[in-house]
C-alpha cells in the first residue's frame, strides 16, 4: 500500500513547482512522480523495516505525512529550492543526528511506538501517579531526634 497519492503531494508544494520538479521528459506529466514516492518510502522503510513487517498496513498518518514531506524534499532539491523547503526542521526531528536519535530510530528501537496506544476503556481501572505530599522529608536517628 503506497504511503501517499500524488494528489495529496500536490496540495504541499504549489502545481507549477511540482510539475518543474517531476517532469524531466517536458511532455507535462509527473513521470518522476513513482520515484519520489519510492525514495520517500524507502527512507521509511529503511527504519521501521527494523521492527516492523513491511508493507505496514494501515499507514499511521504520522508517517503519510513524513513521506509526503520526505516526498516535498526532494522535488525541492530536484527544483534547485531546496533552501526554501519549509520542512527542514520537521525533517530533522524525524532523521536525528549524531547526538539525538530521531523518531525513524527510536521507532526502530521500540523506544516509539509505530501505531499509537489505545485509549483504556470507559470505566476501566488506570494506574495513576502517586500523590505527592508538599511536607518537607523527615529522617530520624538513632538518637532520637528529627532531621529535616
Amino acid at each position: 500500500m503506497p504511503y501517499f497519492e500524488l494528489t495529496e503531494l500536490e496540495a504541499l508544494i504549489p502545481a507549477e513547482w511540482l510539475l518543474q520538479a517531476l517532469d524531466d521528459e517536458n511532455s507535462g506529466t509527473a513521470e518522476m512522480f513513482e520515484a519520489a514516492r519510492s525514495a520517500a518510502e524507502g527512507e521509511i522503510n529503511g527504519w521501521i523495516g527494523l521492527r516492523y513487517l513491511l508493507p505496514i498496513d494501515p499507514v499511521p498518518p504520522f508517517i503519510k505525512d513524513a513521506a509526503l514531506k520526505l516526498a516535498a524534499e526532494l522535488c525541492y532539491a530536484r527544483r534547485g529550492q531546496i533552501e526554501q523547503f519549509p520542512w527542514t526542521n520537521a525533517l530533522n526531528v524525524l532523521r536525528g543526528n549524531l547526538t539525538a536519535p530521531g523518531v525513524f530510530a527510536r521507532i526502530a528501537t521500540g523506544e516509539i511506538p509505530l501505531y499509537p496506544l489505545a485509549a483504556p476503556a470507559a470505566g476501566a481501572a488506570t494506574k495513576s501517579a502517586p500523590a505527592v505530599s508538599g511536607e518537607r522529608s523527615k529522617v530520624h536517628t538513632r538518637h532520637g531526634s528529627t532531621m529535616c
